[in-house]
């Protein structure tokens, strides 16, 4: 393995999920979690995010197999699942946190549409809704024909079938941000719930959570402010978005220097990491797929594998 090298586990949720109320979500079980633990205690040697850091700097070498665990979206989850696990093996978890959910009071639109999915009768039938709308809204928004958004969005990714992956990009980029977030809203209040207040409540952690988990040696990130597609913000949104996520870690108690961002959806652009510089992050995760290297032109851009590619579900 080369000098230097890391790898960086990437997880969201991580709950009992068989015979809950959503089983169909893309997540990972708590036993398999365990499992994977056990693996990582074996296989890897898991480092700090300020191990990380300092490795970027050229200040300390990373042991072999390095491994640095980082959860994504602020949920609940990693306070009632991860954390204690995590602390009972004197291991440090990574979480990244968009900076409005600690208030409680919303669901992001991108946790809205994963949700709608799982509650909804079929991808295929959330799909054809979408096109419905497109062309009852074409002439007001300027649209392109639905077969264009065919062609160009319903296609399979790592994850997900045509539909869902359509539906996914259509509802967090592709459309007009006032008619994807109307649509957004209204197949969360249709097919999931009409009480966004306590389904925020149940889902994300609270301030006082993640101020307890980072006092007991946990590492707060920044995620945005909104989780919204940074490449395609111009710079005083991206500005914002970014000075919004420091103002939250400032909240939670993260020390001013060694910060770290998480880019939402793996979004981000040659603007990003200038003001991300700017801000004085040390360090960026993508949702590239790869082993990383610390080194100091990298340390922005670090890929990272998903928790599938893990034993007992992949082969790392």
């Amino acid at each position: 393995m080369m000098p230097g090298a890391l790898h960086i586990a990437m997880y969201h949720y991580v709950r009992p999920i068989l015979g809950s109320r959503f089983p169909a979500v893309k997540g990972l079980e708590i036993e398999q979690f365990k499992a994977q633990l056990d693996h990582f205690a074996a296989a890897y040697a898991v480092v700090t995010m300020e191990h990380v850091m300092a490795a970027c700097r050229g200040l300390k070498d990373l042991p072999s197999k390095a491994l640095l665990l980082s959860f994504d979206d602020g949920y609940s989850d990693h306070f009632v699942h991860v954390f204690p696990l995590l602390h009972e093996r004197g291991w440090q978890g990574s979480f990244f946190v968009p900076s409005c959910v600690a208030g409680q009071r919303e669901v992001l639109e991108v946790n809205m549409i994963q949700f709608a999915l799982q509650c909804c009768p079929s991808s295929e039938e959330f799909a054809r809704q979408i096109d419905f709308e497109l062309s009852a809204e074409r002439s007001d928004y300027c649209l392109q024909p639905i077969d264009f958004y065919h062609r160009e969005y319903r296609k399979a990714t790592r994850f997900d079938d045509p539909a869902t992956a359509y539906v996914k990009r259509m509802l967090q980029v592709v459309l007009p941000s006032a008619l994807r977030s109307r649509l957004v809203r209204e197949a969360f209040l249709k097919w999931v719930t009409r009480d966004e207040v306590a389904f925020a409540q149940e889902l994300y952690c609270n301030l006082d959570q993640l101020r307890m988990m980072q006092r007991c040696g946990m590492h707060i990130g920044a995620h945005g402010d909104r989780h919204r597609w940074l490449e395609e913000l111009p710079r005083d949104e991206q500005r914002a978005e970014i000075r919004r996520s420091s103002a939250f870690l400032d909240k939670v108690g993260v020390p001013p220097h060694g910060r770290s961002f998480c880019y939402p959806s793996g979004s981000y652009n040659m603007l990003t990491l200038e003001l991300l510089a700017e801000s004085e992050f040390e360090i960026g995760l993508t949702t590239e797929v790869g082993c990383a290297r610390c080194e100091p032109e990298m340390a922005l851009v670090l890929p990272r594998y998903d928790t599938n590619d893990f034993f007992p579900r992949g082969a790392l």
